[in-house]
């Protein structure tokens, strides 16, 4: 398996222990777990980042749906405009 020692930088290593796991919590923490319990982590970690996810996907795209109505109103404005210079 290959160990993060930063960001970037993995390198080889074997486990010691095949009935427990080390497991990241966050911010440079690590726990000692059961394999099931370190799984059960790993996979609520996995449905809170996919819940994250969705959330900021809907933003975005409640984001893109006002630029594009600002865009509209816009376009109709200079067309306004234009009309109004031609006359």
């Amino acid at each position: 398996m290959l160990v993060p020692m930063s960001n970037s930088i993995f390198v080889p290593g074997k486990l010691a222990s095949t009935r427990q796991v080390t497991v990241e919590i966050g911010t440079g923490f690590y726990v000692k777990r059961s394999i099931e319990d370190g799984r059960a982590y790993v996979k609520r970690r996995i449905e809170t980042l996919e819940a994250v996810m969705d959330r900021i996907g809907e933003g975005i795209l409640a984001l893109s749906n006002n630029r594009n109505q600002v865009e509209n109103v816009l376009r109709r404005r200079v067309e306004l405009v234009k009309a109004q210079q031609q006359q």
